[in-house]
């Protein structure tokens, strides 16, 4: 509950950021989608393999079972932190019309609509070539 907390924050910081610390902002956003996909993958790969690590060892096979929802749990946090709020930043850079601000709004529109291009492309790459 807190993180939601800490969710509706951010986005009210954004709101009120100048173009400079919107283009942090997005950077730091890219960093969350990023550790988002190695979550997701993090948890898809131990629960794929999970009947052999308990084959192995139980103990091993306990704490990947526990790895599994640390990962999962993960994900979601970054997932909606790194997503909402560079969604929340491009609706924030497009309506300030602030003359100065102006390219350094661009550059954080940009940036994460970038982050949203390579988020998709590798998605689409893990889902179709990772097994």
């Amino acid at each position: 509950m807190l993180r939601l907390f800490q969710l509706f924050r951010r986005v009210d910081k954004i709101g009120s950021a100048s173009g400079g610390k919107r283009v942090a902002y997005a950077l730091g956003n890219v960093f969350l989608i990023a550790l988002a996909i190695a979550a997701a993958y993090g948890t898809y790969w131990l629960c794929a393999h999970i009947g052999g690590i308990f084959e192995d060892n139980i103990l091993v096979g306990a704490l990947a079972a526990f790895g599994i929802v640390v990962c999962a749990l993960s994900f979601v946090v970054c997932f909606l932190h790194g997503v909402v709020i560079q969604i929340a930043l491009i609706v924030c850079a497009a309506k300030d019309d602030t003359p100065e601000e102006r390219g350094k709004n661009i550059a954080a529109i940009v940036l994460a609509v970038l982050a949203f291009v390579v988020l998709i492309a590798v998605a689409v790459v893990l889902i179709l070539f990772v097994r």
